[in-house]
């Protein structure tokens, strides 16, 4: 079972994982870069994430995302993919 999170707007909701700029800028078009995993479900990071991943190493880009990831209900996870042009279906 997927790990839930209570949302002030959708109630209990499955969790995905963004980064803290896209959990702290609703309604702002900062970029969605997004993927989903089985085991990890659904996960985004903003264009400045995006750029610094290129920039790190893989190990380096792993501690930056653990520092900056943060719980979004999957509601939220999904206007914030359709504010910035990302269909998730």
């Amino acid at each position: 079972m997927s790990k839930r999170v209570t949302c002030q707007l959708h109630g209990q909701q499955e969790t995905a994982f963004v980064c803290v700029h896209i959990a702290d800028a609703p309604g702002k078009r900062i970029g969605f870069w997004w993927y989903a995993e089985e085991e990890v479900g659904y996960e985004a990071h903003c264009d400045a994430c995006e750029k610094i991943s290129v920039e790190l190493s893989e190990q380096a880009w792993e501690a930056y995302d653990r520092k900056v990831a943060r719980d979004l209900c999957l509601a939220c996870y999904r206007k914030a993919a359709e504010l910035n042009g990302v269909a998730l279906d």
